[in-house]
């Protein structure tokens, strides 16, 4: 039987931090699976005035360590991994978000929808921020897609008037858009912000502005327009630092380079649900479906609506997007079954009426096609469930 471990962890988890709640999470999967780890929560170990210093029986430590935090336990003799790249130093363990990776798949997003002009939002405080950014500018020059880089600072919501100019500079953002163009930013709440501001202008998401986020705060994201945003893997950024933790007790030397976990993907939502095409028959089809995706939605219907003949839509989907209309039609309502499944207050029963589906049984049958399971294991798969 292994030797008893106790793990400090020093997390900011009485703050209203998803993305610190799922590393934390990830750790305690890994303490669930090592029976040998008790988690101690402790947001200052070895602090000189705090009776669970580092003479209290510590064996590691790990969480969101800053720089005066981690010399105190460096002092120590302390095995300790951080988790927040701001706070990264060289030779001491640190497992983080390939935020690079994540800016990258953000942009493929956007360019794979036919998108030719994009823009990345970032927080000039934060150098994750900005590893996004960089992902994201690369892939698409790579692309050659024009790319422009906008850095805002942040807003604090205390403080009216610093809110204010945090408004003004997002505004600005906006107003210096031409659509239809996508765009990626990093805070929610700005991404909120930027769906609002949109709107009040008269112009459409996704058809004008396509919008992605980097982190996937539901309560920000998930309602009407839900924002497409990020599947950072948090929760395996965790899990992977409680795994090096534990190695760092059993005497292993800290690695020279910091862990990189990939992002698991981009979970796509209303705000980027569209191919953005210059081709005004086919830019107003897809309007259509999209509001429409409850009905039968035949594409003689369609072409009747729009008072053009079928063949020139046909013909029309088949040059502009390379796919046929009925595909482009249950490619949306697949999507569409998604992102509701994708919230847990929805029946999974009713779904597939308000996306078009005959019956649930076709329903299920697509979604095992597609990704080999049925709806319900994906929204275990997206909500976190076993």
């Amino acid at each position: 039987m292994k030797q008893r471990r106790r793990v400090a962890i020093a997390m900011e988890i009485d703050q209203p931090y998803p993305h610190h709640h799922e590393v934390f999470l990830g750790i305690q999967r890994f303490a669930q699976e090592h029976r040998h780890w008790v988690c101690l929560i402790d947001e200052h170990p070895g602090y000189a005035m705090n009776r669970r210093t580092i003479d209290a029986g510590y064996d590691g430590v790990i969480g969101r360590l800053t720089k005066p935090m981690q010399k105190r336990l460096k002092h120590g003799g302390m095995p300790m991994v951080n988790v927040v790249y701001a706070f990264h130093t060289a030779g001491i363990g640190g497992v983080y978000l390939d935020t690079t990776a994540a800016g990258r798949l953000a942009a493929e997003h956007l360019i794979d929808r036919g998108f030719n002009q994009l823009v990345a939002v970032v927080e000039r405080t934060y150098a994750q921020s900005r590893l996004f950014a960089q992902g994201f500018v690369a892939t698409s020059e790579e692309a050659g897609v024009h790319c422009k880089l906008v850095e805002i600072d942040e807003g604090k919501y205390f403080n009216a008037s610093e809110w204010v100019g945090f408004e003004k500079s997002i505004l600005q953002v906006i107003d210096g858009l031409k659509p239809p163009t996508g765009l990626f930013i990093t805070n929610p709440s700005a991404a909120r912000l930027v769906v609002q501001f949109v709107q009040s202008r008269g112009l459409h998401v996704p058809h004008d502005l396509a919008v992605i986020c980097q982190h996937n705060v539901l309560a920000m994201v998930g309602v009407p327009p839900q924002i497409t945003s990020m599947d950072s893997n948090l929760d395996r950024v965790g899990y992977e630092a409680a795994a090096l933790l534990d190695r760092l007790m059993e005497g292993e030397a800290p690695p020279d380079e910091p862990i990189l976990i990939s992002p698991k993907g981009v979970i796509g939502r209303e705000t980027t649900d569209y191919f953005a095409v210059e081709d005004e028959l086919v830019a107003e089809a897809l309007r259509y479906i999209s509001s429409h995706l409850h009905t039968k939605l035949r594409v003689d219907d369609i072409a009747y609506e729009l008072n053009v003949s079928t063949r020139l839509l046909q013909l029309r989907f088949d040059e502009v997007l390379g796919i046929a209309v009925s595909d482009e039609v249950r490619r949306l309502r697949f999507e569409k079954a998604k992102r509701l499944l994708a919230n847990p207050d929805r029946l999974i029963g009713s779904i597939h009426q308000k996306v078009g589906f005959a019956t649930p049984y076709v329903m299920n049958q697509i979604f095992r096609r597609e990704l080999g399971m049925s709806p319900s294991a994906y929204r275990k798969q997206v909500l976190g469930g076993d």
